[in-house]
């Protein structure tokens, strides 16, 4: 007898946005670290925020495992505890 396993596979996709800012332009990118929370900017992923479930969903938070139970854990790329862009591709 054949056992079938079915696997889920969930893709989390971290947007990183980085810029090198002159003091000229430094309102060139509004929010860029998303330190102000859902605001700045578009996308066509669904704000739900503190979840990212189901696919298709974002929030912004500290730790991708805060937000989804098969998420890794992780804290942001520059201090480890500041907000970051968490999405269900």
């Amino acid at each position: 007898m054949h056992h079938l396993k079915q696997f889920v596979l969930l893709i989390f996709t971290t947007v990183w946005v980085s810029a090198t800012i002159q003091q000229a332009n430094a309102d060139a990118i509004f929010n860029g670290d998303f330190s102000l929370g859902n605001v700045g900017f578009t996308t066509d992923y669904v704000y739900t925020p503190n979840n990212t479930q189901p696919a298709g969903t974002y929030t912004i938070g500290t730790n991708p495992s805060l937000y989804h139970p098969l998420a890794w854990n992780f804290g942001d790329h520059t201090t480890g505890d500041g907000l970051m862009f968490i999405a269900n591709g």
